[in-house]
């Protein structure tokens, strides 16, 4: 039957139970998927103890057979709380909780009872119980065993149809809540739907949309609603929201298709931990990194120090470490470790340690579309497991500690090597970071040390004889006397034998340069990102910002550099022989700094100005989306993104950003979109991904209570302390709409240390997010109070196994955003002769590629290139319409002319905020000619 579902319309009522209960705590069930309940007046410890208790609640319905009122049909209880469903309400018996002072005390305890009506329902409408939840429950009532109610069944879901006409409703339990949803058949009106909340002595809607019951003690906040239609495979928002009328609380749905499910919500599909008693985290503090397949099969690969991490049988390699145990004490051995779920995220596909007799870090894995994963990292282990056809088969460390980098392919299995490398010279590398070309081919990043002495105590620092990093012919630099570190780009065929497996190698010079991520277009660019301390990268013409912006450190007072980089190489291109870095080399297409001078600091702490790029993704167009932190309040942002205001910091650092670039050599133009992403705490950015519609899809850690969240699946940060982060995900559509540009943020953790390190999107647009998190955290700083990381029932491993364990998170956005089903808005490029006096007009055209039925409306702007605004010409800003049938517009731009002898000079006019249609292309370019 087609039909029509509000998903989530109440809050789940568990939820209330347990603040009723306790008099305090935010809902940590399904917040997403329905409008979350918080209570205004509540302590830290008590939030921590109510969601807690809350994570604990079973998620099962008891037939009645006779245990309680006749008038039941289900029931599902716990400790306070006893909910009872019937045709037309659900009714919560709801006991206030136990507290020190023996029975007069517990005398004192209080009984309330909360009403949720469903207003002129049919009290006859018939009940329906689906999904065995797995146990029977018995009811020994007094001696007599006739009297004893035995094999009660237990179900997931309770379905009523026919509470109105053609209205049917539904119950369920959903990450550690009880929730419920209407099911509107075509032909219905969901304006139909009243209910009334007996119990609550006073309903209002807030100017967020939220719903507020005042109920004693403080109030409960259901979230605004959230709808979206699948539509042939791609999900459109329906607006919804919650009205009043008197007493009762209504809903109304925006225009919709009737005969297809509108859903509200988006929903915390399933989150685990995944860990052993040791900590899931590299030395320096960094976490996992996550891909996941066509079948949305999620590999998560990282670094592990637990001999008891979770292995599958039949795995790679069974034990951590030479000798199974890679924790021995203080000289902690860590493994990589290499981890399939299954798509409901339940059960592992494959899990294996992989590594040698000393220490690996894992930083970073990619998935082919065979379902092969490639993971990366670095090692000192002479015996790390290679292949006979590896280009390196051995580490090449001329002391007795090995420090290169790795790649291996493991089979689609998980029970071999297909391909595995070392990759390195007589030095040190780290940070290997990788992506996975179309054809199979592996791009990797990472930090080198080539030519300094290897003192690696306890070994000798002695002289080696020469070892560079091996670079191919042509590569963009090689090394040399100077060189002493510097970023490298390797492209391998683990098809190819041996030394035939090295495509492409390259330096790229810059001391106190750190590469954080890496992504590979589909003609074979690869694009790198990080941060920089070196005033001398080599930057291309018509870069966005050709130099770094030069703090002041207040250690020195002296200049200071610290800005994120961003390279783009075309690999399949050679550079100049001579292996002198040059801008003119074929092989470095693009080539910028990124990044403000200002601190937010002042002179009371070592934070000068610093910005980092963590992570990086790449769209079909070519445009580099990436996300990390600044300490700049100039970080360079664009008018009407999301935050151009700097938020704060706090001694933890700033803020996170999202920045979008478009590599074309245009100097500012080439900035798309730049915000910074915070509040006035610390924030960072870690992970990137972008969808079809160039959504960019972000995770990281934050400080801020009041980080900016929109239909959150979990509302409130779980930070226990001042220093304790939390993760967030959030996605951002960057067209420049100001607050409008947030479609999704939600805080993700519990009352201990949560970070999100990396995310990965499928084809439906689902987000798959890991890092790392010690939530919860008995005694110590967390207190016995703790909450835990929001984990989904079922779920492969519900608890913390002890340490910094890993999360596997995945998010139904409620959308796959893809671009609207009309002609994009395009301007073209113009040209027109300047003239030796008075003005001329240059005349862009902008072009709407197909009619529209409704209007459609974007603005536009004047951007400087070499040409600048009213010494060259007159700067223009408005608004362009679009009525039905009509697909061009002109914006005129008068031309000042002169009588200098000098070059041709651009600017741009710029297409932003676009109503009713994609923008296509964005910039036009406006050429002015000299005749003089």
């Amino acid at each position: 039957m087609s039909r029509l579902k509000l998903f989530g319309l109440t809050s789940s009522v568990m939820a209330i139970a347990g603040l009723l209960a306790a008099a305090a705590g935010p809902d940590l069930g399904r917040q997403e998927t329905s409008p979350r309940s918080t209570l205004a007046q509540a302590s830290p410890a008590e939030e921590a103890r109510v969601q807690q208790a809350y994570g604990a609640l079973p998620l099962r319905f008891e037939a009645n057979r006779g245990q309680t009122d006749d008038r039941v049909d289900f029931l599902s209880r716990g400790s306070g709380y006893g909910l009872f469903l019937t045709p037309t309400e659900a009714v919560l018996s709801l006991r206030s909780p136990r507290t020190e002072g023996g029975a007069e005390a517990a005398s004192a305890r209080t009984t309330s009872v909360l009403r949720m009506q469903v207003v002129g329902g049919n009290p006859d409408a018939e009940a329906a119980a689906s999904g065995t939840a797995g146990g029977e429950a018995n009811f020994l009532l007094g001696r007599d065993p006739t009297d004893w109610i035995t094999d009660v069944a237990t179900y997931r879901r309770v379905n009523y149809r026919g509470v109105y006409h053609g209205i049917d409703v539904s119950y369920y339990g959903a990450q550690g809540g009880l929730e419920y949803d209407f099911i509107v058949a075509p032909g219905s009106d969901p304006a139909t739907i009243a209910l009334r909340f007996e119990g609550a002595k006073a309903l209002s809607i807030d100017p967020a949309g939220d719903l507020m019951l005042a109920i004693p003690g403080g109030d409960i906040r259901q979230s605004k609603p959230v709808a979206y239609q699948e539509v042939q495979g791609t999900k459109h928002h329906v607006p919804a929201r919650f009205v009043l009328s008197g007493d009762e609380v209504g809903f109304e749905v925006g225009a919709y298709d009737p005969a297809r499910p509108l859903v509200i919500d988006p929903v915390l599909a399933y989150s685990t931990y995944l860990g052993g008693s040791g900590d899931e985290r590299s030395e320096g503090g960094g976490g996992p990194s996550i891909a996941v397949d066509s079948s949305g099969s999620a590999y998560v690969a990282g670094t592990t120090v637990s001999a008891d991490f979770p292995v599958t049988s039949g795995a790679l390699d069974p034990s951590c470490g030479s000798d199974g145990n890679c924790d021995a004490g203080l000289e902690a051995q860590p493994d990589v470790f290499v981890t399939k779920l299954d798509p409901s995220g339940t059960k592992v596909v494959y899990s294996t340690f992989l590594g040698g007799s000393s220490r690996e870090e894992g930083a970073d894995i990619a998935v082919d579309a065979g379902g092969a994963a490639y993971v990366a990292g670095d090692t000192t282990s002479g015996d790390f497991p290679t292949t006979a056809d590896a280009f390196q088969p051995a580490c090449t460390t001329a002391t007795t500690s090995c420090a290169d980098a790795f790649v291996a392919k493991l089979l689609p299995d998980g029970s071999g090597l297909s391909y595995s490398t070392y990759l390195g010279a007589n030095g040190r590398e780290t940070s290997f970071r990788i992506d996975v070309g179309a054809d199979g081919t592996i791009f990797g990043t990472g930090r080198t040390f080539t030519f300094g002495p290897p003192c690696f105590p306890p070994d000798p620092c002695s002289a080696p004889p020469p070892n560079e990093f091996p670079v191919t012919p042509g590569a963009f630099a090689k090394g040399g006397e100077d060189l002493t570190a510097g970023t490298f780009l390797a492209r391998l065929d683990p098809s190819r034998d041996g030394a035939a497996g090295l495509i492409y190698s390259t330096l790229i010079p810059g001391d106190l340069t750190t590469p954080a991520d890496i992504a590979v277009d589909e003609s074979h660019l690869a694009y790198i990102v990080g941060e920089t301390a070196s005033e001398e990268l080599p930057v291309t013409a018509g870069a966005f910002q050709e130099e770094c912006q030069i703090g002041t450190s207040s250690d020195t007072g002296g200049p200071i550099c610290s800005d994120a980089f961003i390279f783009k190489v075309d690999t399949s291109k050679s550079g100049d022989e001579s292996g002198v870095p040059s801008a003119d080399n074929a092989a470095l297409v693009y080539s910028t700094y990124l990044g403000g001078s200002e601190s937010a600091f002042g002179g009371t702490s070592n934070f000068f100005g610093l910005d980092q790029a963590k992570g990086v993704d790449v769209d079909n167009a070519g445009n580099v989306y990436l996300t990390g932190r600044t300490d700049s309040p100039d970080f360079p942002t664009t008018p009407g993104a999301f935050q151009t205001t700097f938020p704060g910091c706090s001694s933890f650092g700033c803020d996170g950003f999202v920045t979008k670039l478009r590599p074309a050599g245009q100097g500012a133009a080439d900035l798309l979109y730049s915000s910074f992403l915070g509040a006035p705490i610390t924030d960072q950015g870690n992970g990137i991904a972008v969808n079809g519609a160039g959504h960019a899809v972000i995770t990281g850690q934050t400080l801020s209570t009041g980080f900016p969240t929109k239909d959150p699946v979990q509302a409130q940060c779980g930070c226990f302390t001042s220093s304790t982060f939390d993760a967030f995900v959030a996605t951002v559509n960057l067209a420049g709409r100001g607050e409008d540009d947030l479609v999704f943020s939600t805080f993700l953790g519990g009352s201990g240390e949560d970070a999100g390190e990396g995310v990965a999107l499928d084809a439906a647009g689902n987000a798959y997010v890991t890092g790392t998190t010690n939530s919860p955290q008995t005694g110590g700083v967390f207190g016995p109070e703790s909450v835990p990381f929001p984990v989904t029932s079922p779920s492969y491993q519900a608890s913390n196994a002890g340490g910094f364990d890993v999360f596997v998170t995945k998010i139904d956005l409620g959308e796959t955003p893809q671009p609207p089903a009309v002609g994009g808005l395009s301007v073209d490029n113009v040209r027109v002769v300047e003239g030796d006096r008075g003005t001329r007009l240059l005349r862009f055209k902008v072009s709407l590629g197909a009619e529209n039925p409704k209007k459609v409306e974007v603005r536009y702007r004047t951007l400087d290139g070499t040409a600048r605004a009213y010494s060259d010409y007159r700067a223009q800003q408005g608004k362009l319409r679009f009525r039905p049938g009509v697909t061009t517009q002109t914006v005129s731009v008068e031309i000042n002319g002169d009588v200098k002898v000098e070059a041709n000079e651009t600017f741009f006019l710029e297409l932003y905020r676009p109503k009713r249609a994609p923008i296509d292309d964005a910039r036009g370019r406006g050429t002015i000619v000299n005749d003089d």
